[in-house]
C-alpha cells in the first residue's frame, strides 16, 4: 500500500546508467570519499518532470537523507518509514528547530535496486520499533549512507543499529552500538572495511566481513 506523504524517489540521471562512469560508488562521496567520478561525463542539466536526461525512476516509502551507493549493476539505498503518513520534510527558512515530534513505530530499510531498470531486487527491514532519538525537521531516522565493498552491504541507522547484508540481501550480522546522537556520520570504507562513527564517544569504529571489530579500532578523532 501506497503511503501518501511519507515517500521519496530514486531518479537515475544518464551519467550514473553510463558505460562511461568508469567505476563504483561504494560509499558517501564516492571512491575514497573523494566526491570525484573519474571517467564520467555527466550532463550538465537533467530534469525529472520532463525525463531530460532520466533513464528512470522509483517510488522509495519513507524518509532518508541517505545517498545511494552503486556497485556494478546493484544501487543499495536505506530508508526510514514512520507508520504516520503525515510525517513531511520541513523546506525553507524559520526560525524555530524544535525536533519532529514522531514517537509512531518505524521501520528501517535496505533495499537494492537494478541500475539499468529501476527494480527493486530486494528490500529488508533491519529493524522496527519507536526512535530512540528525535530528528531534525529537515533530517529523516536515515541519514547516514550505506556503504559496500562489493561484497556485503553496510547501513547504519545509529541508535537503531548497524545491519551488513551481503549483495543478495541476506543479513548477515548486526551491531547495537547503544544510544547515538541524532546527527549520525555515513560509514567510510577502509582497506575494504567498514568503518562507523560513534557520535556518542566521537570515536571511529572498524569491523571485518563477519562483524568482529578490528584490533586498530576504535581511533580517536
Amino acid at each position: 500500500m501506497k503511503r501518501a506523504g511519507i515517500c521519496s524517489w530514486v531518479v537515475l540521471p544518464a551519467v550514473l546508467a553510463s558505460a562511461a562512469f568508469a567505476g563504483d560508488w561504494p560509499q558517501f562521496r564516492g571512491p575514497s570519499a573523494s566526491g570525484i567520478g573519474d571517467g564520467a561525463s555527466p550532463p550538465v542539466k537533467w530534469d525529472a518532470t520532463k525525463g531530460t536526461n532520466i533513464v528512470w525512476s522509483v517510488e522509495i516509502p519513507g524518509l532518508a537523507d541517505s545517498s545511494p551507493i552503486v556497485w556494478g549493476d546493484r544501487i543499495f539505498v536505506t530508508t526510514a518509514v514512520s507508520s504516520d503518513p503525515k510525517q513531511i520534510f520541513r523546506t525553507g527558512l524559520y526560525g524555530d528547530t524544535d525536533s519532529v515530534n514522531d514517537s509512531s513505530p518505524h521501520q528501517w530499510k535496505v533495499l537494492a535496486i537494478d541500475k539499468k531498470t529501476g527494480k527493486i531486487l530486494w528490500q529488508q527491514i533491519a529493524h522496527e520499533g519507536v526512535p530512540k532519538t528525535k530528528r531534525h525537521p529537515k533530517s529523516s531516522q536515515a541519514s547516514p549512507s550505506p556503504a559496500t565493498n562489493g561484497k556485503v552491504v553496510v547501513a547504519y541507522f545509529g541508535s537503531e543499529g548497524l545491519y551488513a547484508y551481503s549483495t543478495a540481501g541476506e543479513l548477515l550480522w548486526k551491531k547495537d552500538l547503544g544510544l547515538q546522537n541524532a546527527g549520525c556520520s555515513s560509514i567510510r570504507i577502509r582497506s575494504g572495511e567498514p568503518v562507523v562513527r560513534r557520535s556518542s564517544i566521537r570515536t571511529w569504529r572498524s569491523y571485518n566481513a563477519t562483524g568482529k571489530r578490528t584490533p586498530s579500532s576504535p581511533r580517536s578523532i
